[in-house]
């Protein structure tokens, strides 16, 4: 029940606070809710939206053209049994960072220095933790966390 619920949580800031308070790597395990449909973070208990999140991380790295963001978004759980279920995901990231083309790091730069890829304007370094997703992906760039 509640008590549970309480402490189940790992953090008292939302995720824009925590950037600006100073993390740089970010790890999301997410679901789709049984409850809601929506797709959420889920560590035993659902947790924020998920488009909540990219919208923070979005909103930091926009004002914050220096930082570099790690994102590794692994151990997908309910809602993730098939490839569209996950180009649905695709889509929410594609939607929450219109400019990923230019603010994510790609593969091909993966051995960049930070002041390299600051130089780039390289801004989210995103770790997919589904090897046939990102193989599949050539309209944003999603790394393997095998292949870095």
């Amino acid at each position: 029940g509640f008590f549970f619920v309480r402490w189940s949580k790992c953090h008292t800031h939302d995720l824009y606070e925590q950037l600006n308070r100073g993390v740089r790597y970010i790890d999301l395990r997410i679901c789709r809710s049984h409850v809601d449909n929506e797709l959420r973070t889920e560590h035993t208990v659902y947790g924020e939206r998920i488009e909540v999140l990219l919208k923070q991380i979005k909103r930091f790295v926009d004002e914050q053209p220096a930082e570099l963001i790690v994102l590794y978004t692994h151990k997908f759980r309910s809602g993730f049994r098939t490839l569209e279920e996950h180009d649905a995901f695709v889509d929410l990231i594609k939607e929450c960072f219109p400019d990923h083309a230019s603010i994510f790091v790609p593969k091909a730069e993966f051995h960049l220095t930070y002041s390299e890829l600051k130089k780039k304007g390289r801004k989210v370094l995103f770790l997919y933790g589904n090897e046939e997703v990102v193989r599949k992906q050539r309209e944003i760039n999603l790394l393997s966390p095998d292949e870095t």
